[in-house]
């Protein structure tokens, strides 16, 4: 997979903004200090944490943020969904080729 890195300037520093490149609506980059450690891919069926990640959302009518905000409760870890800071000035853009494992079953179980 190949993500996007941009580098922003903002007004506490640089910040590091990770995107996939040719991002579909139903994926989300999930960060752990800053860095991409997860993909949610929830119509990627190959993996079964992606499968209970579509069963969330569609099933329950639960949002993303929510589920990600229960996961980090319950089982106490510092995750994030990428996003992008509100005043920035844009300084680079690279690309990077790698590869994302899915959320592990046992946080979404």
């Amino acid at each position: 997979m190949i993500l996007t890195r941009i580098t922003y300037l903002t007004l506490t520093g640089k910040k590091h903004h990770y995107r996939i490149t040719n991002k579909k609506n139903y994926q989300f980059l999930i960060l752990k200090n800053g860095k991409p450690i997860y993909l949610v891919d929830c119509f990627d069926f190959t993996s079964e944490s992606n499968l209970i990640m579509n069963n969330m959302i569609i099933s329950q009518k639960e949002s993303l943020k929510k589920i990600i905000k229960q996961i980090i409760k319950n089982n106490n870890v510092k995750i994030s969904l990428s996003k992008p800071p509100l005043i920035k000035i844009k300084l680079e853009e690279k690309s990077i080729l790698t590869n994302l494992d899915p959320l592990p079953e046992k946080w979404l179980i």
